[in-house]
């Protein structure tokens, strides 16, 4: 955060940078374990210059999924899965021609969409890092321990 507020920083702070490009992300063997996964998936975070946001996309490409599968036939899986789930959005896929990562900011409000074609599938969720991913996930998970609505405290508009 610091290099990023110095006025006098690196002009390749003023661009989106891809970290971790070794396949080396400190969350790989979570992600791994956590989701079931046989091998680790293809994770290549970017930081950029906005406080707030992040867009996480997982390819799925042919073979990964058992049996062939349409982008619509996975959205409907999707909304089918999170359809009692207040902070939870399912998109259309393609939702926008240029996805922003900060566009839920300020929001405990995780969208999943998928992009590309029914043949080049690309799973995503767009998140505020800071509220549905670190706080606001912590109100979540007490409010559900509490016996309250999951949403009781949390923002569910930017």
């Amino acid at each position: 955060i610091a290099e990023y507020e110095n006025p006098a920083r690196d002009a390749a702070l003023d661009s989106p940078r891809a970290y971790a490009v070794g396949q080396t992300h400190k969350h790989m063997p979570e992600i791994t374990h956590v989701c079931g996964l046989s091998q680790p998936p293809i994770f290549l975070p970017l930081l950029a210059d906005y406080p707030c946001g992040m867009l996480v996309s997982l390819p799925l490409p042919p073979g990964l999924l058992k049996g062939k599968r349409t982008l619509a036939e996975l959205t409907a899986l999707y909304r089918t899965h999170y359809e009692h789930q207040s902070l939870m959005r399912v998109l259309e896929p393609n939702p926008e021609p240029f996805v922003a990562a900060n566009a839920l900011a300020g929001s405990d409000v995780m969208e999943i969409f998928l992009t590309g074609t029914d043949d080049r599938i690309i799973a995503c969720a767009r998140f505020d890092n800071l509220g549905k991913g670190a706080s606001g996930a912590a109100i979540q998970c007490m409010n559900l321990m509490m016996g309250l609505p999951a949403a009781t405290g949390l923002a569910t508009e930017p």
